[in-house]
């Protein structure tokens, strides 16, 4: 007989934390090393094609510079709460409301018990998801032959846009921050963590494109190769 999921309602007081969160915060910096690695390794192989780079920050800059003195406080709550929404959505738990007022926003959503460690990831969401430059990035993927140097602008100004108003959401008075587990030290380590993560991926294929993706694949497998001859050889 089919059970019905038991749901959680979110204590808004309380502060979260999991062994999930807690785990990504090495592993995001760690992602981001060999990342670089990548990106040493594609900047040898390939080099660096003139073009791109003018093309890459004035997309950036457009993007950062409007969202950093224009107003736009309606269209920035909609922003806020709805990588909030997409984030539980993806976790698998209850959207509720959503709801876009004059100057503020919320969303309303239930969490399942099993689920629960999913939590700090979605209070963080508007501070770290790439809503804008993620589907820009798989688009580019997938155009990089016939529009190559247009998805490199439109990357530049996703990722400005990502990064800019997620920067702008960051204040003392934050609710979403003050509700983790280890306070500053720990919710800034993941931010920064994400966002030179994400930045790595992108600035990858700007390189590069496909192909730099893996080099960053093989520079994982001779860490690992590394690693493994550095404690296993001669057991």
């Amino acid at each position: 007989m089919w059970k019905k999921k038991d749901k959680k309602k979110i204590d808004l007081k309380k502060k979260f934390g999991s062994f999930s969160f807690f785990f990504s915060i090495p592993i995001l910096f760690f992602a981001t090393l060999i990342l670089w690695n990548g990106l040493i390794r594609a900047y040898r192989l390939v080099g660096i094609e003139p073009k791109i780079w003018p093309l890459f920050l004035m997309g950036f800059l457009c993007s950062a510079i409007l969202l950093s003195i224009a107003g736009l406080q309606r269209t920035k709550t909609f922003i806020h709460e709805t990588k909030h929404a997409v984030l539980v959505v993806l976790t698998g738990n209850n959207l509720k409301k959503f709801k876009i007022g004059k100057n503020t926003g919320a969303v309303e959503y239930e969490v399942y018990e099993e689920n629960l460690h999913f939590e700090p990831f979605v209070l963080l969401a508007p501070y770290f998801l790439p809503l804008f430059s993620f589907p820009v990035l798989l688009a580019a993927c997938l155009f990089e032959t016939e529009l190559r140097h247009q998805m490199i602008f439109a990357l530049g100004l996703s990722l400005g846009a990502d990064l800019t108003t997620a920067q702008l959401e960051i204040h003392p008075n934050q609710s979403d921050l003050k509700r983790i587990y280890g306070g500053f030290l720990v919710t800034r380590s993941f931010l920064l963590g994400a966002k030179l993560c994400w930045s790595s991926i992108c600035l990858l294929w700007v390189i590069a494109g496909v192909k730099g993706f893996l080099f960053a694949g093989f520079e994982a497998l001779r860490f690992i190769d590394r690693t493994y001859q550095a404690f296993f050889q001669g057991v």
